[in-house]
């Protein structure tokens, strides 16, 4: 996505609250605009990639799992996985998240670099669970995309770990060729789901 959209509208504004001009290359409309459908389903489409992962290799979790934190009882992550798995003996909570590149918020700022973004994004959910996780004794890890297809280093050192874990389990299968695999699957949907926001 660093390339001109020509379906978009030269110096069209969307109307939402986040909107910013000149965003011909759609980072707003695919990740931060609060009036359309896209961002919301591109989330859920990786969210839903992710739990497909788990269970073709047998990773036990739940989806958006209620009375996770005892604080905020309403509130859900995403993704449960099961204490005891991946080498941890807590609970993990994933939030993923797409942030575009362009935000507002982001404008002028000289340590706009790339990669930013996911740090920006990865560092406001942290702030935002761990008050809610910490009690419960469960881990919080955000799983960030940007716009761009950049993955957080974090959430690529957690696909190597779940990588890492099936292989143990699975005879014949190499850590690597499956950690491609994965990023590979990801990757395609965070794609689709962006290019949907055009169609």
């Amino acid at each position: 996505m660093y390339m001109p959209q020509p379906r978009l509208m030269p110096h069209k504004r969307c109307s939402c609250r986040n909107a910013r001009a000149g965003d011909e290359r759609g980072h707003h409309i695919t990740t931060g605009c609060s009036v359309g459908p896209w961002r919301n389903k591109t989330h859920n489409s990786l969210r839903d990639e992710i739990c497909a992962l788990f269970k073709a290799y047998g990773i036990a979790y739940v989806k958006e799992e209620l009375l996770c934190f005892e604080l905020n009882k309403g509130h859900r992550p995403d993704v449960s996985i099961a204490a005891g798995q991946l080498g941890c003996p807590n609970k993990v909570l994933l939030d993923v998240t797409v942030t575009g590149t362009i935000h507002r918020s982001m404008e002028g700022r000289s340590d706009n670099k790339p990669g930013s973004a996911a740090q920006s994004a990865f560092a406001r959910k942290e702030r935002e669970y761990n008050k809610r996780a910490n009690p419960n004794n469960h881990i919080i890890l955000p799983i960030v995309f940007e716009s761009t297809g950049r993955i957080h280093e974090k959430t690529l050192n957690f696909i190597k770990k779940v990588a890492k874990r099936v292989a143990a389990d699975e005879e014949g299968v190499k850590e690597d060729g499956l950690y491609n695999y994965f990023i590979t699957a990801i990757s395609v949907c965070l794609q689709r789901g962006l290019a949907n926001a055009y169609i």
